[in-house]
């Protein structure tokens, strides 16, 4: 008989073949038709104030420092609610607030930030409050609130308004963002003031219930800015990782190694055979 020739046999080239069949199909799934895993997030930032401010009167310099300021620690956040909690605050003779209350809470697991700002009893002389040029700007028993939440798929904030007049105007209770009106030679005033930040994935959002920018001039009471109810939340996105991938890399790389002891198998049995086979 004729030594049997080394190589695979047909039923073998047939298992190849199959092999080789699947194998590509997993590398298919590996490059295309993927969902992403969405990990954990891999920070949360969250905050919120009642007042702060930095403006000059009558050449006086004031800065009222983020009060009551409350801040979630990085990265890792606090799923107990952070609380300030103050009252009758005052920017020398002229801003006074009575009750200022904010919170903040999230943590990466949760996978969600939350903050709200409370002020409730702003008067500043000459703009607001029941002295002063009350057909300026003038609130009797306001509350001024703000609110806002962030998660992986997107960020939003709100302004909720009760009793403030504005040059003699009742402002709705729900302002939309960025609501601007002028109080001529005295004030720009922005309501539900919402500032974005952040990308696709790791979202974030500012929202200043009410924003005076005072303006230099003769009817001016002073310069500079007042932030009041601000709330701030934000997330960073943890690291997705295409689902489709990692089935694909772990089906391919398994194939592999089956194919690859397939061949070795069937080569060392050829060898065997030509070893045991007699010439005819």
């Amino acid at each position: 008989m004729r030594a049997q020739q080394r190589g695979l046999t047909p039923r073998g080239w047939g298992f190849a073949a199959a092999g080789t069949v699947v194998c590509a199909a997993g590398l298919a799934l590996c490059l295309g038709g993927t969902t992403a895993a969405q990990a954990a997030p891999a920070a949360v930032s969250g905050g919120a104030f009642g007042v702060a401010a930095d403006v000059s009167v009558a050449g006086i310099n004031l800065h009222v420092p983020a009060n009551p300021s409350v801040r979630l620690p990085s990265p890792g956040g606090s799923a107990n609610p952070l609380t300030g909690h103050v009252v009758n605050v005052g920017i020398g003779d002229l801003v006074s607030l009575g009750v200022l209350d904010s919170s903040t809470v999230g943590t990466p697991p949760g996978g969600t930030v939350h903050s709200t700002a409370d002020v409730q009893g702003l008067r500043v002389a000459g703009l607001i409050g029941d002295y002063g040029d009350a057909t300026a700007l003038h609130v009797q028993e306001n509350v001024i609130r703000t609110q806002c939440s962030a998660t992986e798929s997107g960020a939003s904030a709100s302004t909720d308004l009760a009793h403030l007049v504005i040059a003699g105007q009742t402002v709705a209770a729900d302002p939309g963002p960025n609501t601007h009106i002028d109080v001529a030679g005295i004030a720009e005033v922005v309501l539900n003031e919402q500032i974005p930040s952040g990308s696709s994935g790791s979202p974030g959002i500012t929202v200043n219930g009410v924003h005076i920018h005072l303006l230099p001039g003769l009817k001016s009471l002073g310069g500079g800015d007042i932030y009041l109810a601000q709330s701030r939340c934000s997330i960073t996105g943890g690291t997705s990782m295409p689902v489709g991938a990692v089935g694909g890399v772990v089906l391919t790389g398994v194939l592999g190694v089956l194919f690859t002891g397939y061949q070795f198998r069937k080569r060392r049995s050829g060898r065997g055979a030509a070893g045991d086979g007699t010439a005819a």
